[in-house]
């Protein structure tokens, strides 16, 4: 459940919306906000247009908001309360809001940020993190939206070359549930009486028909619990999971794996650029991978580092990555020009992500169109062969 407040602050009417707990927390503490006007309590609907909403977006434009104000010379303060108001979604004004009050309370903003991560990701908690711990909050939130300008690009990009794919297979899909719903159940009367003379694609074709006709809500819950048992596997064996993902599924695993490398370079070199140490930008670039595999990856290279192996060495001895950044990285170690060479490396890992994308959608494209070819075949020689026997017989 959540609380929308209505109150009157300055002369203008304002409103808040806040979940039942953070509401419970502030009531408790007297700190709910002056001259309320009224309180509505909102029940949690799944058919709520926020409930599905990715917020990738919003978030990017909310910090390229922030980032112009605070160029401008505004103080964060004032640059916050201008981006409220000038921000459509409730969650994000609710973020900036807790992030506002924490700055004049001097919380903890890794602490207030953490209940957001789903809405905001790891990049964001990362570098405001790091901004309000070395004072650079302004050049913090610069670095920020570029990389997440960077990163939406990347991500609409992968969106844009799937959605051809994906309506081919939602068309594929519509089309199937039409056949068994208005066209076999009008043909099947004819071919009952010969059920045993019928060609084997036809019997296939009635048998599915009449599974999906009388147990097809049985069907759609043996799905639906495959998937949770599915998910759940996943979640216990999420290591195992992930290294898969990277490393043995053709061609998939190279873009998966280009992409997170590529995310991960391009937040050391930001943070490099920034200023900041190569194993301090190592150690926090790294922690905004979700991919375990890679993760653990690089907290044993950061370990290695550590006990006084060389950079260079450390990623050669993971095995994870191709013999270019390694040799990179080692030019990097004698020049000590680290971050030109990382923004190489960068570029190069962005080269292989786009070219994996190419390749992925390369192979998908005429994968389905020959899946839905021998569909296609089949259907028609289920139906139309016993037609022409019927007509051959008459």
């Amino acid at each position: 459940m959540k609380y929308k407040i209505i109150y009157q602050e300055n002369n203008k009417t304002e409103t808040k919306i806040i979940d039942e707990y953070k509401f419970i927390e502030l009531k408790n503490k007297n700190k709910l906000p002056n001259n309320i006007i009224e309180i509505k309590p909102i029940k949690n609907n799944i058919f709520n247009t926020e409930f599905f909403y990715n917020y990738k977006q919003d978030v990017y434009e909310m910090f390229s908001l922030l980032d112009m104000m605070l160029q401008s010379n505004l103080s964060l303060i004032v640059s916050i309360e201008l981006v409220q108001d000038n921000i459509k979604s409730n969650k994000l004004y609710d973020i900036l809001d807790d992030l506002k009050h924490s700055i004049k309370s001097s919380k903890n903003i890794e602490r207030t940020l953490l209940q957001y991560k789903d809405i905001l990701g790891d990049l964001p908690i990362l570098f405001l993190k790091l901004g309000f711990e070395n004072g650079n909050i302004k050049d913090s939130i610069h670095w920020l939206t570029k990389i997440l300008k960077d990163d939406l690009i990347i991500t609409n990009k992968f969106k844009e070359k799937l959605r051809y794919p994906f309506v081919l297979l939602l068309t594929l899909c519509i089309s199937l549930v039409v056949i068994f719903i208005y066209v076999v159940p009008n043909i099947k009367t004819i071919f009952m009486n010969s059920y045993d003379k019928l060609p084997i694609s036809t019997k296939i074709l009635l048998y599915l028909e009449y599974l999906f006709t009388n147990h097809g809500e049985l069907i759609l819950f043996g799905l639906f619990a495959i998937i949770i048992i599915i998910k759940k596997i996943i979640t216990k064996n999420k290591f195992l999971v992930d290294k898969l993902l990277v490393l043995y599924i053709p061609i998939f695993s190279d873009m998966i794996k280009n992409y997170y490398l590529y995310r991960m370079f391009l937040g050391i070199y930001i943070l490099t650029k920034a200023k900041y140490q190569f194993q301090t930008s190592i150690k926090n670039g790294s922690n905004t991978i979700t991919n375990s595999y890679i993760n653990k990856k690089m907290q044993n290279i950061i370990l290695n580092i550590q006990n006084g192996m060389l950079i260079s060495n450390a990623f050669k001895n993971s095995k994870l990555f191709d013999s270019l950044t390694i040799k990179l990285i080692v030019t990097a170690e004698y020049t000590n020009d680290y971050e030109n060479i990382l923004y190489d490396i960068t570029q190069n890992y962005k080269t292989n992500f786009n070219k994996s994308i190419e390749a992925f959608t390369s192979m998908i494209e005429p994968s389905l169109i020959i899946i839905i070819s021998l569909i296609i075949l089949w259907l028609v020689s289920a139906i139309m062969v016993p037609m022409w026997d019927i007509n051959n017989f008459l």
